[in-house]
């Protein structure tokens, strides 16, 4: 008995820790440097361009993996000074945070919830989409409808997720979802062929 209760001092004590520093990690790198990958997607779709241009680094944080609805949904913050828009995307991902964790709250999982609170937190610091992908996946995959919005958010979701969406989801609902994969060409054909200046554009020499 008195191993366990030793065990579980110890892991409690590197849950904190880890807790702490990914915090203050966040607290002095709050650089929203993902969020730079949805801005320019939104910048494109206002000047017509291609939604999906080809990158020298397709793992760099600036490219832009997400469907061309999630892109369109950026726009209007592109209208806003760009602070304000920081401002104000921060407090949608830390709102989003907060809804992922609030069935572990309900069920007294305190130990998960200082598990994943800093790493939501962190997520949330570079400006990354996820916090708000995992409130969604954890509010709706235990209803009837649940397969049907784990396809529409996981397919727009980046192709190559990180394992913090899975085990959130996981310790919530008991649940995985799994990737879709979607055809790069057909959707910068539909996003292209969505935008409403389409027929106005005209081609523009190279």
């Amino acid at each position: 008995m008195t191993w366990v209760r030793l065990a579980r001092t110890v892991a409690l004590a590197v849950i904190i820790g880890i807790g702490i520093f990914n915090l203050l990690q966040a607290a002095t790198h709050w650089t929203l440097s993902d969020a730079a990958a949805y801005w320019n997607a939104a910048l494109r779709l206002r000047e017509g361009a291609p939604l999906y241009p080809v990158v020298a680094n397709v793992d760099a944080s600036e490219v832009y993996r997400y469907a061309p609805w999630f892109a369109w949904l950026a726009v209007p913050f592109t209208w806003l000074p760009l602070q304000v828009a920081g401002a104000l995307w921060s407090a949608l991902l830390l709102a989003g945070s907060g809804l992922a964790l609030v069935p572990l709250a309900r069920a007294r999982a305190w130990v998960a919830v200082a598990f994943f609170a800093p790493i939501l937190v962190g997520i949330s610091a570079v400006g990354n989409v996820h916090p708000l992908l995992i409130a969604s996946l954890v509010w709706t995959v235990e209803r009837r409808s649940g397969p049907f919005w784990i396809g529409r958010i996981t397919v727009s979701s980046s192709s190559t997720p990180p394992p913090n969406d899975s085990a959130i989801v996981t310790a919530n609902a008991g649940q995985n979802a799994q990737p879709w994969s979607i055809s790069v060409q057909q959707m910068n054909a539909d996003s292209v062929a969505s935008s409403p200046c389409a027929k106005l554009r005209t081609p523009v020499a190279r």
